[in-house]
């Protein structure tokens, strides 16, 4: 949800619901009925609004007693020691260890969350360091990295040992200020808020796990080019405050981005939906809240309510590219933006591109695009996107469908209710398999999109890491296939 906390944001009305007359999902059908193209959209089904989840005073300033006490007094077991004399350490935490000890070897780990975090306060560990938590471990608490690496030689927060990925769960769990950090192969469960709250500079969390949180990784404000990839961000379904009629509910976010220049690639993201107080259902695989440069590319997005939010004034050149989507819940969406107009907008130069999409249950819809939405706010290129309901909805300044940006897009849905651009075509997609979208040979998407040429997505390789521009329809000539996943002659 989406809002300038903590004031309360205005209801925008419900989800999308089923169009009338449109027919239910066939069960012996992959595909959806035939799309009727109308030139005014209708004015129902609209989402609400969102907010945002406000900052956590009350961690924050935990946070700052921890560090002002680790600074004025030498951590247990040591002497106090400057980032210099650490560079290049690393450190041990066991739950079977002893705060006492140098935690310099696994026979002599520290013990507990404070005592790391208090070593990372006081500068014993800086850039080139590494903090491991035992694997098949368990914490509660808060794991605080105020310390800093640097561009050659970043802070690493990891995992050893053999086992599961160690746990974080309860409190603040992993909350990153520091430059410059890498977090790796840690799961945090059941937080009070986030289970990774990155607010420092060039932070990246790869192969971490979340669930059970409100969001999974939340990117603050302040913090630039953070990374969240290869990571799995799964049933991250608690609303936050869920108190009813007060039309503040918050949460069920994959990934939370308020931060600039924040890449989101090669996730797992399952399952972000919970219900609400306020609003019956809500959640999102990406939820972006005045970013800039947000780059959310080759994800894999399943069960979730919304795959991508985007709202306030400000937000701009957000890409998004290679994302394979399915969702079997009602109301689901793919794309929710804002234009002039909107309370929550104008969000500009949002770019989907060479996405696929499949929402298969009532009331789906694969854009919603409030206020006025224009090229200049949302540009479709070489997509599929299927939906139950309708395709998307879209106005211009008259109250008439829009023509957006882009095209070549393949669609197919109940109703298309924008104007289509170049290249344009509903059809049906004829996916061969219905889980991983993969391609019939006589499909229309097929050999027939674009190279993508947007840095910093890596549009050489398609959602499965397969280099992209093969032969998929046997004819001799290779081109890019329209949608995340590219086909091979030899599929059949």
């Amino acid at each position: 949800m989406l809002s300038d906390s903590p004031r309360p944001c205005p209801d925008q009305g419900p989800r999308s619901a089923t169009p009338s007359g449109a027919p239910g999902l066939p069960r012996t059908t992959p595909d959806l009925p035939t799309p009727t193209p109308s030139s005014t959209p209708s004015s129902t089904r609209t989402p609400r609004a969102h907010r945002t989840v406000p900052r956590w005073p009350a961690r924050a300033v935990a946070l700052v007693a921890l560090v002002a006490s680790a600074l004025l007094t030498c951590p247990p077991g040591g002497s106090a020691a400057t980032v210099a004399d650490a560079r290049g350490v690393t450190r041990y935490v066991s739950p079977t260890g002893d705060d006492s000890a140098d935690g310099a070897s696994p026979s002599t780990a520290w013990r507990t969350l404070e005592r790391a975090s208090a070593a990372l306060a006081a500068g014993d560990l800086g850039a080139g360091s590494s903090l491991r938590l035992q694997r098949d471990g368990t914490w509660s608490g808060t794991l605080a990295v105020p310390a800093s690496g640097t561009a050659r030689q970043p802070l690493v927060v990891s995992a050893y040992g053999r086992g599961a990925r160690p746990v974080v769960r309860g409190g603040g769990c992993v909350q990153v200020s520091g430059d410059h950090v890498l977090v790796t192969a840690l799961s945090a469960r059941a937080c009070d808020f986030a289970g990774f709250t990155l607010t420092g500079d060039d932070v990246t969390v790869r192969g971490v796990h979340a669930t059970g949180n409100v969001a999974g990784v939340s990117i603050g404000e302040d913090a630039e080019r953070a990374r969240v990839l290869r990571s799995s961000l799964v049933r991250n379904r608690r609303m936050a405050p869920d108190t009813p009629g007060s039309d503040d509910d918050y949460g069920a976010y994959g990934v939370e981005v308020l931060g600039d220049h924040a890449t989101i690639a090669w996730n797992r993201i399952t399952g972000q939906v919970a219900d609400s107080a306020d609003y019956g259902r809500d959640g999102s695989a990406v939820e972006v809240y005045g970013a800039v440069g947000t780059r959310v590319h080759h994800n894999v997005s399943r069960q979730n309510l919304t795959f991508i939010e985007l709202g306030k004034a400000g937000t701009d050149d957000t890409v998004l590219a290679y994302n394979l989507v399915t969702s079997g819940l009602e109301d689901a969406g793919f794309v929710i933006t804002r234009g002039l107009g909107d309370g929550f907008g104008p969000v500009t130069g949002t770019v989907v591109v060479h996405n696929t999409a499949r929402l298969s249950a009532a009331g789906t819809q694969a854009f919603w695009c409030g206020g006025i939405c224009t090229a200049d706010v949302l540009t479709l290129s070489d997509n599929v996107l299927v939906a139950h309901a309708r395709i998307g909805y879209a106005l211009d300044l008259d109250g008439l469908a829009s023509l957006l940006g882009g095209g070549r897009n393949l669609m197919w849905g109940s109703g298309v209710e924008h104007l289509l651009s170049p290249g344009d075509e509903v059809a049906r997609p004829r996916f061969a398999s219905m889980r991983t979208l993969r391609l019939e040979r006589a499909s229309a998407a097929v050999d027939a999109g674009r190279r993508l040429q947007i840095s910093g997505v890596q549009g050489g390789v398609d959602v499965t890491g397969r280099k992209v521009g093969a032969d998929g329809d046997g004819d001799g000539v290779g081109r890019p296939d329209r949608g995340a996943v590219e086909r091979r002659a030899t599929h059949g």
